[in-house]
This record gives structure tokens, sequence and C-alpha cells, in this order.
């Protein structure tokens, strides 16, 4: 990315192994890439991954002007055609203290978001971890909504955000070592009231099918 003059070396944001940016340039180049490995004219939902990274290393002040470049960026990618909606995915920024360093609310980017686009802005997704054995998100009360505390899941709810969900196998832990059924494991996931959909590995086309299998016998 650097040497193609997509990215400068400041523009990336390092916390030991992991790295982050937060500018326009490298999300236009993901998108376009995307597009074109999946033959496809649009895309669905389109995640910022990890921000918290760039929130610890720039701090908040920074890490908010940064955000609103680049929300306002996606809302030009949505009028162009290229992407419905956009959201960001994270590991714990949104399920841990918010004393915590990388701690996100989200009724702060909602108004990150209402800054850029007013009521018509498409940050309509957020993704978190979610399983049998981590289910902070349904369970603490860590995000602030008008003045409340709410968990994430309500937190969502009340600002008219989807949520989807990774690591419903705990990362493969769930089932290496607790020998727990997948379709239960999955099930209790995705009938988890505020949960719309979650990730799972697709890697192998039998495991495609079978994990539609499953969604459908949540479903009907």
């Amino acid at each position: 990315m650097v040497g193609k003059g997509i990215l400068q070396r400041s523009d990336i944001q390092i916390i030991d192994h992991h790295k982050h940016v937060m500018e326009p340039s490298y999300y236009e180049f993901a998108i376009e890439q995307s597009l074109k490995h999946m033959h496809v004219d649009f895309i669905d939902v389109h995640y910022i991954h990890n921000p918290e990274v760039s929130l610890i290393v720039l701090g908040e002040e920074a890490f908010d002007h940064k955000l609103q470049k680049l929300f306002a960026f996606y809302e030009q990618q949505v009028d162009r055609g290229l992407i419905r909606y956009y959201g960001l995915a994270v590991w714990a920024a949104f399920t841990e203290s918010p004393e915590t360093s990388g701690y996100i609310s989200l009724e702060k980017v909602m108004n990150v978001a209402h800054s850029v686009a007013g009521q018509s802005h498409h940050f309509s997704f957020i993704q978190t971890p979610f399983n049998h054995l981590n289910q902070i998100a349904a369970t603490d009360l860590n995000q602030q909504v008008n003045g409340k505390w709410r968990t994430l899941l309500q937190a969502a709810e009340e600002l008219g955000l989807h949520v989807t969900t990774s690591a419903p196998l705990d990362c493969g832990r769930l089932t290496n070592h607790q020998h727990k059924n997948v379709d239960e494991l999955m099930s209790f996931v995705l009938k988890t009231p505020g949960i719309l959909s979650t990730m799972i590995g697709m890697r192998k086309v039998e495991t495609v099918k079978k994990n539609l299998r499953t969604f459908n016998k949540v479903g009907s």
C-alpha cells in the first residue's frame, strides 16, 4: 500500500502486531478490490475492522476527526452505488469497560454519523464476538444511550443498529475442547434477541451447505 502511493507510513497505526488505518484512500482501494474479486456491482455491508487500534494510538479527538472523514467517504460510496451500508467490526471495543483504553461508545459513533449525513446516514451495522462463553454483549451494562446504561444489544436497538456477531464457536475452542454440538452453538447465538446474524467459517462448499441448514432450522 505504501509503495503504491495508497498510504503514507504515517497513516498506519500500530500496536504490537496489529495495524490499522483510517484513511479513505485505503478503503477506496479495498472496496474496488472486493468488487473485482467477488464479481459484483455493489457490496451490501462494508465494515471498518478493529478501529480501536487507531483509537488507542491517535487518542479520542484525532480518532473522531478521522472517523468523521471516513464516514463522509462511505456516504459518497453509497451515493455512487458501490455499497449500501457500512459499519464497525470490533473485538472487545463495544463490550469492555468505558474506562478501558480502546473502548468505543455506540452513541458517540452515531453522533459522528449524524454530523456527516443527518438522519439519512447509512451507518447501520456493528459486529462483536458473541458465543456460549462470551455473552457480554447481552449481559453487561456498559453502553450509555440518552443518559441510561444499556447492554450493547439494547443500545444498538435503541440507536437503530443491526448487530451481527463473530466467533460463534469461540474460534473453535467450544467444539475442540468442550465437544459441543455446532448446530446447538449456532442456534444459541442466532436465537439471542437482538442478534441479526453471525459470521462463521465457510471455506468448504460442504461447510456452507451445513451452515445454511443450521440457519434454516433456526429460522423455521
